[in-house]
Formats: C-alpha cells, structure tokens, sequence
C-alpha cells in the first residue's frame, strides 16, 4: 500500500490560496508521486517509510496525486475524515475541507503510503531579527547538531527548512518550537537521543514542526508544566522511537497531531525519581490528548499509560477524538503499571480505532522488565530474556514484557505493586466487524483493578452488551461495567 502525507497550511490572506514550501533541491524526492494542490506543485519528499508532500493552504483546497504505479483501489485515512477520493487512470483527485493530516494508501500498501501533511498559516511569525529567535530558512539543510533553548526564546522552522539535529532545554520558562520546517533524524546511524527533550520546563509551545526519520524517543517534555503540542507531526520506523513520551508533568495537552512510529505512539509515563521527588505529588496529573491521528508499527501501544510509573499517583488522563488507524502490534489502549503508583481518572472518549491486529483495551498491573523490583537477570537493561515459560500467555504481543508468576508466589512482590481505579471507555469505536481481545487484568485481590466502565463499544457498527460478546478477559478486577 502507498502512503502520502501532506502538510499544509491555511493562508488567511486570499481564499484558495495555496503557500508551496521551498526545500532545498538536493533533499531526496520521492519518484513515485505527483502531488498540486490547486494547480500548483507540491514538494514530495523521499523518506523511508513513507513519501511526504506538504503545503499551506487556505480553508478548502483540491489535491491531485499522481501514482506512476498502476493501482485499483485508494484509502485515505483517517477515514472519520470523509475525504472521498476520485479516481481517473492513475490520477487520485480529492478536496480538502481545512487543514488536515492524511495517509494516503494504495492497493493495501501500508509500507509505500503518501502521508499529506497540512498546515494553516500562524500569525504567530517571529521576526528573524529578534535575539530571542533561532531562526532556520526555507530552502536550506542545515547540520545543527544539538540546538539549546533558554528562557523565553523561540526555534523557527520556515515552512522549507530541513534542520538536521535535535532540541534541548533544561529548566527554563516560556519557549516556543514552531513552524513547518523539518527536524531530520535521517542522518543519524550510531547514536539515539530524544528529538525534542525539555527537562523542568514550563510554558512551552511547539506548534506544526515535523520530525522525521526519529531514533530514539522522539519528543520527551519531562517534569514540565503547561504544554502545548498542536498541528505536531511524526514519521519515525526505528525501533524505540516512541512518539511522544510525556513523563511526571502536570498541564499538557496534544490536539492534531499525526504520528507515525514503530514503538507506542503516545505514552503517558513517570519514571525519574529524582524529577518525581523534585515535582511533589501528584506527579503526573491533567493530561489530554485529542484530534490526534495515530499509526503503532512493530512495537508498543497506541495510547498508553505506563510502563514507568513513580510516585503516588498519575491521575485525571483525557484521551478523545482520536483517529488510531493502524496497530500493527501491541494494543489500542492501554495501562500498564508495573510499579507502586495508583493510576487513577483515566478517560478514553470517542476513539475510532480503524485497523488493530493484537489487542483493543489492556489493563494490567504487574511486574514488568521495567520494574525496580524485578530479578536482574530479566531486567530491560539485558534485553527481553524473560523465558517462555514465565510469560502471561494472556498478554498477547505484550507477554515478553511482564514477568508472570503463579498466585501462591506474588506475596514478595505485592509491596511494589500498583493499582488502576476508575477507568472509562466511552464510544470507542472500531471499524471491523472482527472482534479483537481486550484484557483488564489485576496483581491479586488486593492490588487489582476497580471501578471500569465501557460504554457504547461497537465492531463494525455492532454494540458489545457483555464482556463475553466482546472477547475481555478479566482477573483481579472489581466493578467493570459494560453497557
């Protein structure tokens, strides 16, 4: 299947207008597509995974893509989006209402897709001139390495600029990342980092910015307070780049962004203990994350809460009006607390799950690779060794992470367990008629999961009246409602 993604942004100056992004001509383009916008052409950028075309557009735009490979059929996702797509020879022809992120997928080619990424246009420009602005132009690469922000300054990526290197900043107030400019990982072979790593950060804006090609985890605000990520978008294949990883921090929010990566999407987590001491309790508390469209690959979760979690609590979590149009392993929605945390106020809302292979829902509570307590020779710093026979055949593509023992050998353990309370799942909601497992799962009686509630769960349009019906296997568990 082929994908395309297109970036582009709205122009408030003349209706139907169409902004083209001037990337320096020696960055790869993609053979394979064709894309205008308006009549005008469209940058399509080679990448691994995926070709990338972008624009600023402004409100309702009609997008022409050219495949040179012979296709039959094309899918555009996320399909809650209602784009409907016309097809003549080897021309796809559709509008687009607003400013959107799409995959576009030929034939059921998920590993060729035109991911179009769009964007409108901010009014919230810095001047080049400003000492508290790094500016980057359009229509150059440059070799950045690291880029360290201070208080009150801004990183500018001109819709264009192609920033070869990665950002980081450490307790500082009020900073920005903006524009539609590119934060390329391509070029890094022997040495992950966090694409985007703010430590102790506060009032922090990072609006349109794409990273692509991420090694490692890729955008990481830890113990920061009032976060915005907005119009944000991923394309990442290597193992371990996590898309966003928002640990022991109060007051974020994530709304429209795309993410494509090969380990969990987005995960909420809190496992620095000297951030976690530093932050006060609760350590992680208001999140939300909305309007985002998500692709797992190979490895982790979608939207997750866990594995790491420190402190007393991580509570009053928001997910809602998400697209999750692929999973190709692990889980759709997840929380996994493999330490002595209680997780607490969780809220899954008005998800459209289009594509999950492993599992839906997965709740657990036991001791994982992670875990401080864990025996070393299983610990993640060895790799996933824990053998066979010590795996929850339960836990579907999660098994190699959890160290399963019988009942009557937990009392050791149960000290460093957790709990999960009041968790709901409302309106999920998942395209095929196939009805995947789902798994809510507590230590024992005492460390178990309580109070969760699935209300209007459909497969392909069909509401599931009982936890039989729609395949939830459930242990340790009190007060799980489904209606």
């Amino acid at each position: 299947m082929g994908v395309l993604f297109l970036i582009t942004s709205v122009s408030k100056v003349q209706a139907q207008s169409v902004i083209v992004p001037n990337f320096a001509a020696e960055y790869p383009r993609a053979q394979d597509f064709h894309v205008t916008a308006e009549g005008k052409e469209l940058p399509v950028l080679e990448g691994t995974i995926a070709a990338m075309s972008y624009a600023i557009v402004n409100g309702k735009c009609t997008v022409t893509v050219v495949n040179k490979k012979p296709f039959k059929n094309v899918v555009i996702r996320p399909v809650n989006a209602r784009i409907k797509p016309k097809i003549e020879g080897n021309k796809v022809i559709f509008s687009i209402p607003r400013a959107m992120n799409l995959s576009i997928e030929f034939d059921d080619d998920i590993e060729r897709p035109l991911f179009l990424f769009t964007s409108p246009e901010r009014d919230n420009v810095p001047s080049k001139e400003d000492p508290n602005v790094r500016y980057y132009e359009a229509g150059k690469i440059y070799d950045a390495r690291e880029i360290r922000l201070y208080d009150n300054e801004t990183l500018y990526l001109e819709p264009g600029a192609i920033v070869q290197g990665y950002v980081t900043a450490d307790n500082v107030n009020n900073i920005k990342i903006l524009g539609s400019g590119i934060l390329d990982q391509s070029t890094r072979k022997t040495l992950k980092v966090n694409s985007i790593l703010l430590t102790e950060c506060k009032n922090v804006l990072i609006q349109d910015v794409q990273i692509h090609d991420a090694w490692g985890w890729t955008l990481h605000p830890r113990g920061c307070d009032n976060v915005v990520i907005d119009n944000h978008k991923q394309t990442g294949w290597r193992a371990n780049c996590d898309g966003i990883d928002i640990e022991a921090s109060h007051n974020v929010e994530v709304k429209n962004c795309f993410i494509r990566s090969s380990d969990d999407c987005i995960a909420i987590k809190s496992k620095q203990p000297d951030i976690v001491r530093r932050r006060g309790s609760p350590k992680v508390d208001n999140i939300l994350i909305e309007k985002t469209v998500l692709w797992n690959a190979r490895g982790g979760n979608a939207l997750e809460v866990g594995f790491e979690l420190k402190g007393d609590f991580v509570q009053n979590i928001t997910f809602r009006d998400c697209d999750i149009i692929r999973v190709e392993r692990g889980a759709a929605l997840s929380i996994h607390n493999a330490e002595n945390t209680t997780v607490k106020n969780v809220t899954f809302e008005n998800v459209r799950v289009e594509d999950a292979r492993d599992e839906l829902i997965d709740l657990y509570i036991g001791i994982s690779i992670y875990s401080v307590d864990i025996p070393a020779k299983y610990s993640r710093r060895f790799g996933f060794n824990i053998p066979d026979s010590l795996k929850d055949p339960d836990a579907n593509d999660n098994r190699g992470q959890w160290l399963y023992l019988p009942q009557n050998e937990r009392s050791t353990f149960s000290k460093n367990r957790g709990h999960i309370e009041n968790v709901i799942f409302k309106d999920i909601q998942v395209v095929s008629e196939k009805v995947i497992p789902s798994l809510i799962k507590g230590w024992d009686h005492k460390n178990s999961i309580k109070g969760v509630v699935i209300e209007n769960l459909t497969f392909g349009g069909k509401r599931m009246t009982s936890l039989e019906e729609a395949r939830i296997s459930v242990e340790n568990t009190t007060n799980i409602t489904i209606r």
